[in-house]
């Protein structure tokens, strides 16, 4: 039965790294096709107005592009990770009251990332925040409670 499982999964995983398994049809060119598109799309496309010259062509800016893809600076991160972490940390931290410890720390961390979150102007800090704060001060009640009534 593992073995059967083990073909299964490695069927899969080699069809799935075929080229020819894409979301689109992937046509092969070959490179004399290639050349001739390149060549033909120099002759017709001069980039922006400019003067006919072999580096300002729409073909070459796009080679351009396609071999800086990797080189280029990753776009900023503009969301709320932070908020919405200390808002998802907040609700774990009020649910988890009654688990002995988890409301504790969880309602922490909550706490911390929304005072992060806050400091950077996320949305959902602010809701984060507060949870953790009553999260933090049921679960001590629960703990002061339990010890109370046990000792």
């Amino acid at each position: 039965m593992k073995n059967k499982i083990l073909a299964l999964l490695v069927m899969m995983i080699l069809v799935a790294m075929s080229p020819a398994f894409a979301a689109f049809p992937v046509k092969h060119v070959s490179s004399v096709e290639k050349e001739q598109t390149i060549n033909t799309l120099n002759k017709k496309t001069p980039v922006l107005g400019k003067a006919y010259d072999k580096a300002s062509t729409a073909a070459d800016n796009f080679k351009r592009a396609f071999h800086m893809r990797n080189t280029m600076s990753p776009a900023k991160h503009n969301g709320n990770t932070v908020g919405i972490l200390s808002l998802v940390f907040g609700i774990l931290g009020v649910v988890g009251v009654f688990v002995a410890g988890f409301g504790l720390l969880f309602s922490t961390a909550a706490i911390v990332l929304g005072a992060i979150g806050l400091s950077h102007h996320e949305q959902f800090s602010l809701a984060g925040l507060i949870l953790g704060i009553l999260g933090f001060i049921l679960s001590l009640i629960v703990i002061l409670v339990v010890v109370a009534l046990f000792l």
